[in-house]
């Protein structure tokens, strides 16, 4: 029986998503997506998962905000892709949540692997062991502490046993960049971030440090000096987050597999 053959994400399917949002009135600066460091480093991050399942198997991309991540990963994979509605969500808060719906409904137009839902931030409406991979890309940060039992259980419930857990754009609690541009109010040391999985449940497969240098700046000229220098910073950012120096690295990238 022939396999499914993985095919990489690309810039082509990048611009594919930016299509869809321009048909719907959007840029990619509405959702930060201008900073080339941060797409290509998801383009990254997403190539990844060709390690650990074969084309075909069910993600859920948790915490999937403007779909970029799910329209992605749907390349390759049966996609469930969720969020919660935030009232101060980037663009969306201008339009309300009909205007994120609709994003949602375009991205999956013709699409029978990629599915949006919203939730409430606590119960994931799934069976048990539905998913062959969780992926939260730069999510965790974002739950509430009152929340964040009740999640880290919906996961555990969804996942098979034997898939895999993915957290990516975890900010590091000594991050460089947080110290010039503060973006997030929560960061983990690698310590407490592997706290909340613990060993009884899950197998750290890897551990990695992202993104040592700022990819998003506030003023459209600082941006296009980040975009420019990217391909030296990129060389460099590889170089220094396998040295000592990567504690300052701004994001946590973790490979789990459920016990």
């Amino acid at each position: 029986m022939a396999t499914i053959k993985f095919r990489p994400v690309t810039q082509h399917d990048l611009q594919s998503f930016f299509n869809i949002l321009k048909r719907n009135s959007l840029t990619p600066h509405d959702f930060l997506f201008d900073s080339r460091p941060y797409v290509t480093g998801t383009l990254d991050i997403i190539n990844q998962l060709d390690n650990l399942i074969p084309p075909g198997k069910k993600i859920l991309d948790l915490g999937c905000g403007s779909g970029l991540t799910s329209f992605l990963l749907s390349k390759n994979y049966q996609v469930q892709a969720v969020d919660v509605f935030e009232s101060d969500s980037t663009q969306f808060h201008h339009n309300g949540k009909m205007a994120q719906q609709k994003l949602w409904n375009l991205l999956s137009k013709n699409k029978k692997n990629l599915k949006f839902n919203f939730f409430d931030g606590k119960n994931l409406n799934y069976p048990q062991s539905s998913f062959d991979l969780v992926f939260a890309h730069a999510v965790i940060e974002h739950v509430h502490p009152n929340k964040m039992k009740s999640i880290l259980a919906e996961i555990k419930k969804v996942l098979k046993p034997g898939a895999y857990l993915v957290i990516a754009r975890t900010p590091e609690q000594l991050a460089l960049s947080e110290l010039l541009i503060k973006s997030h109010d929560v960061r983990y040391s690698l310590k407490d971030l592997l706290n909340l999985f613990p060993k009884k449940d899950y197998l750290l497969i890897s551990s990695a440090k992202t993104d040592f240098f700022p990819q998003i700046a506030p003023f459209p000229f600082a941006q296009k000096m980040i975009n420019s220098l990217y391909p030296l910073t990129r060389l460099f950012d590889r170089i220094l987050n396998h040295s000592p120096l990567k504690i300052f690295s701004h994001h946590h990238l973790l490979f789990f597999q459920k016990r």
